[in-house]
């Protein structure tokens, strides 16, 4: 089912942007539109997360981990684009998409996410996480985050929560967008949804941030 389903993606978006489809010999070469790069941008994106995903489910069965959810963010995307992405491994299916405000830090730009583990540096860090505890502090309801990289083994030092923060945007190229101090920030209405796929499981659940 994952795999006609990524087939009709396609094919939906042939139709939408018949510049995907290519150009026979002869045929004048048309450059993509800017909804076309951006339509295969996040193709690509979607595809890449799927296959991490996928990759990690030795590592998740190994270490007691739950196999049904995992949480993904390419911060390759640019920060109005949903590029936070719910999928369950087991079946390869995406179960949500989500615009997530990256950290602020050290030059960090809309389009361009900087790392840093260092305390203080209200940057994001990439790596794997590991969803702990829930709990309640300034925005609301939060999870408090585990790296488990040396990329982010300061996550809980940095008090880097996986919440939600009132005013910003849940929909594409809209406003406001608004930085974080380094953690995985979503819409209200996201971080809820996300929030109920984590109460449904039994097991500890990863994100895993990268770019």
């Amino acid at each position: 089912m994952p795999f006609l389903l990524h087939i009709l993606f396609l094919t939906l978006g042939m139709l939408l942007f018949p510049g995907l489809r290519g150009h026979t010999k002869g045929d004048p070469v048309r450059k993509p539109t800017e909804a076309e790069k951006e339509f295969q941008l996040k193709s690509r994106s979607i595809n890449r997360a799927l296959h991490v995903a996928d990759s990690l489910k030795p590592w998740l069965l190994a270490n007691g981990y739950s196999t049904s959810l995992i949480f993904i963010a390419d911060v390759r995307l640019s920060m109005d684009l949903k590029r936070f992405y719910a999928i369950q491994p087991d079946s390869q299916r995406l179960l949500h998409s989500a615009i997530m405000a990256h950290g602020r830090g050290k030059g960090s730009r809309m389009d361009s996410a900087v790392f840093s583990n260092v305390v203080g540096s209200l940057c994001t860090s990439e790596g794997r996480y590991r969803i702990g505890d829930s709990m309640w502090g300034e925005y609301g309801k939060g999870y408090r985050l585990h790296g488990l990289d040396p990329t982010n083994n300061n996550a809980l030092k940095r008090l880097v929560v996986f919440h939600y923060y009132e005013p910003l945007t849940s929909e594409e190229h809209s406003d406001p967008l608004i930085y974080s101090s380094g953690c995985p920030m979503l819409a209200t209405v996201d971080f809820r949804h996300c929030d109920a796929l984590i109460q449904q499981e039994k097991k500890p659940v990863l994100m895993v941030i990268y770019k």
